[in-house]
């Protein structure tokens, strides 16, 4: 059995997760210049304090299997800051949200994670959530198809990222795993910035730093840990609460307005997460259930048999 702790703690971890989006959406610089500076700064931090701390053995390379991981990390935040600049942040966070979907989709291909009939119920729901908020979603009607386009390219690098994690990551230390992977996002990331650096204001670095440091190296290293306690399916679903945090942020801080159209595709999205998680629940107990059934009562031993053979009762007289 799966321990709650660990639930709450991706749950608690997706949450903070959702302040990143507002952290950054006022921001002005490019949007793969804002995913450089969040996994750069989170590399050198945790390069800088492994070291310090007596902790480098920490820093030996893994190998190859990391190199993927960090690919996929620069894709999909790279994608997800471009989509909150070409759309509002609700609908960028909630185009994001299909991502749980996918992985119900990519588990039983990937990582033989059966779903179950209700799974397969959330995909035709999420599709027409989706087209929902692309076609009605924005308000006056009028959609912003290239930021959609980002928020579903990073939802589906997200989902690829979760399978190959599950799959191949989860002998690596979640601090060395952190480290190369934002380190190896950086590289990927890097000439982005280095061809047109743009110049940073005081408060571009400040918030740049809180990214960095708290919001991706600490926060990634916490998220590591409890999420390998969890299944696949079970960490993309409690990954609504990502976007429901920042939607929640959007509207009370951010002074962004609610469509019916978003609240209906939103809360479509959310039902088909929910429809992912009892389905993938009734695909793993199923089997339990009919091994109970099959299971053919044990068979007593028979009486040892005596040396002259059995004895015949002897008719009294």
């Amino acid at each position: 059995m799966k321990s709650s702790t660990a639930v709450l703690g991706v749950a608690l971890c997706t949450a903070l997760s959702g302040t990143v989006t507002i952290l950054v959406a006022d921001l002005t610089l490019p949007a793969t210049v804002i995913a450089f500076w969040r996994v750069a700064i989170a590399a050198a931090t945790l390069a800088v304090l492994l070291s310090l701390s007596g902790y480098r053995r920490l820093l030996r390379y893994p190998g190859r299997v990391v190199l993927v991981p960090g690919v996929l990390l620069a894709v999909q935040w790279g994608l997800h800051f471009a989509a909150l600049q070409h759309t509002s942040i609700i609908s960028a966070v909630l185009m994001t949200s299909t991502a749980p979907v996918m992985i119900a989709f990519l588990a039983p291909l990937l990582l033989r994670e059966r779903p179950g009939a209700l799974s397969l119920t959330a995909l035709p729901l999420a599709v027409a959530a989706t087209a929902l908020i692309v076609t009605r979603g924005e308000q006056g009607g009028e959609p912003h198809p290239v930021g959609l386009a980002f928020g579903a390219g990073s939802a589906f690098s997200y989902a690829l990222l979760i399978i190959y994690l599950k799959r191949y990551t989860d002998d690596i230390d979640p601090t060395t795993l952190v480290f190369y992977e934002t380190l190896v996002a950086a590289a990927v990331l890097s000439p982005t910035y280095l061809l047109a650096p743009p110049a940073l204001t005081h408060g571009e670095v400040a918030r740049l730093a809180l990214l960095g440091v708290v919001l991706t190296a600490c926060l990634g290293i916490a998220y590591q840990s409890v999420m390998r306690r969890v299944t696949a399916l079970e960490v993309g679903v409690l990954s609504y609460v990502e976007p429901a945090t920042a939607a929640l942020l959007a509207v009370t801080l951010a002074g962004e307005p609610l469509t019916l159209e978003i609240v209906v595709g939103g809360a479509v999205i959310f039902l088909a997460g929910g429809l992912v998680t009892l389905g993938n629940r009734a695909a793993s107990n199923a089997p339990r259930r009919a091994t109970a059934i099959a299971a053919p009562p044990p068979a007593r031993s028979a009486p040892p048999a005596t040396r002259g053979g059995p004895r015949r009762r002897e008719r009294a007289g």
